[in-house]
């Protein structure tokens, strides 16, 4: 029992917590891979090799973008610096987001975090303001993707306007200056304007590049030309409507939905479909990757004799 007591703390807890996320995660796949064979087969038909390439490209640039985002703001808001750091937090924490019931990737950045001595308000706060600027960004891109197009929203703009509205005013510096002075007791650096500014251009950023990883996917079911802006416009959006849904595994079925939805211009029902969940699986390979890289480069660190 003693040996078993000082392995766990050799390798830390929260190594622990990331490999019981991921047990779950990789059944829940393989259970939908195995239900959705038929309609998996028949979306691999139509997909060349090169574009799953450039898929995988395009989507873990996208994932490395994330990473910058989220390093940006937990680095403002706590005196902890370093790129290492924070992407291997980021991986871990990923994983939690294909977890449902709760938010495990904040509670897994709580804890994570907590060791290293960051308060665990600034980490809240970071995460509701990494929420609000995926969300604020994702609708501006798909705004700019329809003025681009030429095209009518098959939404109310209206709304997706005043939403993106409300979530900037809500990490608004002004905002937080009347947060602290009603709760004395949250302390953290409040972010500046011109950081808000740069933090949105980077995730708009990562909403195009993670929509030309979509559209390579897209591409191979539609013959219709020029559909790249409007795949990166519906990525944006649908992701946009996911981050809504912090309680579901990256909005579990809300993003395949919106995103069927917004693809059915370009491409029939059941294509779009397929479409849809194929998407849903790369992009759910690759965040289990990245997850594993750096839970077995942690152990290493940690326990560096144990590698061969």
């Amino acid at each position: 029992m003693h040996k078993i007591t000082n392995w766990l703390r050799r390798i830390g807890m929260y190594r622990i917590i990331a490999i019981a996320l991921l047990t779950p995660v990789v059944v829940a796949a393989a259970i939908a891979i195995r239900k959705d064979s038929d309609a998996l087969l028949l979306g691999i038909k139509h997909i060349a090799p090169r574009s799953i390439l450039l898929m995988l490209i395009c989507y873990t640039i996208a994932l490395a973008m994330g990473m910058l985002g989220w390093t940006a703001i937990i680095s403002r808001l706590s005196s902890l610096k370093g790129l290492a750091i924070h992407f291997r937090i980021y991986s871990l924490a990923n994983i939690g987001r294909r977890i449902p019931v709760l938010p495990w990737h904040v509670v897994t950045r709580i804890h994570m975090y907590s060791e290293l001595g960051v308060p665990r308000s600034s980490i809240i706060i970071g995460c509701w303001i990494e929420q609000a600027l995926i969300f604020a960004s994702g609708v501006i891109v798909y705004l700019l993707s329809l003025i681009w197009n030429h095209q009518e929203s098959k939404v109310n703009i209206t709304w997706l306007m005043l939403a993106a509205a409300l979530s900037i005013v809500t990490i608004h510096p002004k905002s937080w200056h009347i947060i602290t002075r009603l709760l004395p007791g949250i302390s953290f650096t409040v972010p500046r304007m011109r950081d808000l500014i740069m933090w949105t251009m980077l995730y708009v950023v990562t909403w195009c590049i993670g929509g030309i990883a979509v559209s390579a996917i897209v591409s191979a079911f539609t013959d219709q030309t020029g559909t790249v802006v409007s795949v990166v416009g519906a990525w944006s959006l649908s992701g946009a409507a996911s981050s809504l849904v912090v309680v579901l595994p990256y909005g579990l079925g809300i993003r395949e939905i919106s995103l069927t939805f917004l693809l059915l211009p370009y491409m029939p029902l059941p294509m779009a479909a397929v479409a849809s969940v194929m998407i849903r699986i790369l992009t759910t390979i690759l965040d289990l990757t990245w997850g594993v890289v750096f839970i077995l480069h942690e152990t290493r660190r940690v326990n560096p004799h144990s590698a061969p």
